[in-house]
């Protein structure tokens, strides 16, 4: 028997797409490793948006990690900045300049500005007219759930 059904999402996967344990049939977990991964982000995410303690939690350790594994954090970082390049290098070369200016104190840091949108502080600048080569420079002080929500309504 190398096939077993998921009690979750009833269909019939091979063995490898459960997880082992100790009791059940065939060593396998009733449930297949997708459905146990759906649950547990479900879980994680509700847990995480209601319980601020569960929130503050996850951040110390996360930060506790960063600082022990600073190797394996430099990493994950050139992974994903290499994918950020590869995937939009114009957003990429248009987010550095724009750093770039605000190190050289060119222009403001956006923390220190008003949300254009709503009126509180600011932590991002937003490109609203786009990354291309003219409007490299064209953005406005955005706070994070502005700059989201921007971002969703261009996509």
């Amino acid at each position: 028997m190398d096939t077993k059904q998921c009690v979750s999402c009833k269909e019939i996967k091979s063995l490898e797409q459960f997880g082992q344990q100790k009791r059940g049939l065939c060593g396998r977990r009733s449930k297949c490793k997708c459905c146990i991964n759906k649950y547990n982000h479900e879980y994680h995410m509700k847990k995480w948006c209601s319980d601020a303690e569960y929130r503050s939690k996850k951040i110390n350790m996360a930060m506790e990690w960063v600082k022990k594994n600073p190797e394996k954090r430099a990493i994950i970082a050139k992974k994903r900045n290499k994918k950020a390049i590869q995937q939009s290098p114009d957003k990429v070369r248009a987010r550095a300049l724009v750093n770039q200016r605000v190190r050289f104190k060119r222009i403001p840091r956006a923390s220190d500005l008003q949300c254009s949108n709503c009126g509180t502080q600011a932590k991002h600048y937003h490109h609203h007219m786009g990354y291309d080569w003219e409007n490299r420079y064209n953005v406005i002080p955005v706070c994070i759930e502005c700059h989201n929500l921007l971002d969703m309504a261009t996509e």
